[in-house]
């Protein structure tokens, strides 16, 4: 053999297969481009909310981030209640059909009924502001956050709505456009133009209510017919109560555990499950606007019986699960430890092991944000409901009997081993409702 021969023919095998891998991931991504970028836009979006940690606790103090994680579950919380799954509604409704009339009622119906809840909330907070920061934050003597707290609901509401409708109008692109505008650009504006937690939140909120309002009037300026056609809002309505519950009943999940150590007037643990919490969610969301994307073809392939566009569906999820959500968990594992001594100075407060074993539940919550709408449109939004209901049974049955077995001063490992359970029982419940879907359509 002539010397250096299998050299060269080592290097040229490389050489082709990596020029097969580069063309396959070219394909891939010219294939999911819309996904991607609809990750991409969510991606950024939690990107900010990392840095804006970083700025509000060296700015503002420990003590101040920790309320701001707090406010932010709370507003997450708020939202399903003001929003009643007007988002998956619009959706599903706008998506589904062409006449002009029909699709402006729709938008009105949309926007009117979640910005009268969120002001009627935000006139109650502003008349007692003292008893809903002592229910919702823990402390009366936050209630001065409560007013630019709601008020940021309200604003929220109508950008998701925004959202929702251009999501609905089939303007994917234009979806993640907005979304990164409102939801990544948006907040550090608002940070750089405030001096204080409440100030940044009542900036924000403005942008939001001005960008929303702006956006609105170019949809609506965009139809020939604007004479909306005043009925059929039943089935509208009815399909976005049942999301509500659903989607309100995850936010009190998520939202219970800080809730309870912010009650035993530990504020800083209170922000690390929070920033735990913040962690999952980082990994697990990237799914959530893919599902929602894939969610008009779902509905269209259960409509038609179309087992094997339903499969393709399922597969490409599956593909997606694998190259997003698994390599997520393992960097949030990675580098939570210094993201926790960089935000609050207290290092792993409750060491390692509880730690990771909160951050698995980013596998499970993949599962979920991945599949729920599947959930919505092959069942009803109440599969996820009873879903959802059944995990925070386990979470307060596993956490009362912790406390009853082992001592009360273990509250915070309790509530580490609830919800643990919670968010695997949820993701288990997921991927089987799913899995049945799937074999009833093959």
């Amino acid at each position: 053999m002539i010397p250096g021969t299998c050299n060269i023919y080592s290097t040229l095998r490389t050489t082709y297969h990596m020029r097969n891998y580069y063309l396959k991931v070219m394909n891939l991504v010219k294939e999911y481009w819309i996904y991607i970028f609809a990750v991409a836009s969510e991606a950024s979006a939690l990107l900010v909310n990392f840095s804006l940690f970083a700025l509000i606790q060296h700015h503002y103090g420990p003590e101040q981030l920790s309320l701001y994680m707090i406010i932010r579950r709370t507003i997450s919380m708020f939202l399903p209640a003001v929003m009643l799954g007007v988002q998956i509604s619009l959706i599903k409704h706008i998506g589904a059909i062409t006449d002009q009339r029909k699709i402006i009622s729709y938008i009105w119906f949309g926007i009117t009924l979640p910005l009268t809840l969120a002001l009627a909330m935000l006139m109650t907070g502003a008349a007692a502001p003292d008893l809903l920061s002592r229910i919702f934050l823990g402390n009366q003597k936050y209630s001065a956050y409560m007013v630019p707290l709601l008020f940021l609901v309200l604003s929220t509401a109508l950008a998701q709505a925004v959202v929702a409708i251009s999501k609905g109008l089939h303007r994917i692109f234009l979806a993640s456009l907005i979304y990164v505008i409102f939801f990544s650009l948006g907040p550090l504006c608002a940070y750089f133009l405030s001096s204080s937690l409440s100030g940044f939140l009542s900036v924000y909120a403005f942008m939001l209510l001005t960008g929303g309002i702006a956006i609105l009037l170019h949809f609506m300026t965009s139809f020939e017919n604007k004479a909306p056609v005043l009925k059929g809002h039943v089935e509208f309505i009815t399909f976005g109560i049942k999301g509500a519950g659903s989607d309100f009943l995850m936010m009190f999940l998520l939202w219970l555990p800080p809730y309870i150590m912010a009650s035993t007037n530990a504020i800083t643990m209170s922000g690390y499950f929070s920033l735990i919490m913040s962690l999952v969610l980082v990994s697990a969301s990237p799914l959530s606007p893919i599902g929602s994307a894939m969610m008009p073809k779902v509905a269209r392939a259960l409509q038609t019986n179309s087992g094997a566009e339903l499969r393709t569906l399922f597969t490409k999820l599956a593909k997606l699960f694998l190259l997003i959500a698994i390599p997520a968990f393992l960097a949030s594992l990675m580098l939570f430890g210094t993201v926790a001594k960089y935000l609050l100075h207290d290092g792993l407060a409750l060491g390692n092991r509880a730690a990771a074993m909160m951050l698995t539940t980013s596998v499970p919550v993949s599962a979920y944000f991945g599949l729920r709408n599947v959930l919505d449109v092959g069942y009803s939004p109440l599969r996820n409901f009873y879903n959802i209901f059944i995990a925070l049974a386990v979470f307060l049955s596993c956490f009362f009997s912790l406390l009853f077995f082992i001592s009360p001063v273990l509250i915070r490992i309790a509530n580490v081993v609830a919800f643990t359970a919670a968010m695997w029982t949820l993701g288990v419940l997921t991927v089987y409702y799913s899995y049945v879907l799937y074999r009833r359509t093959a």
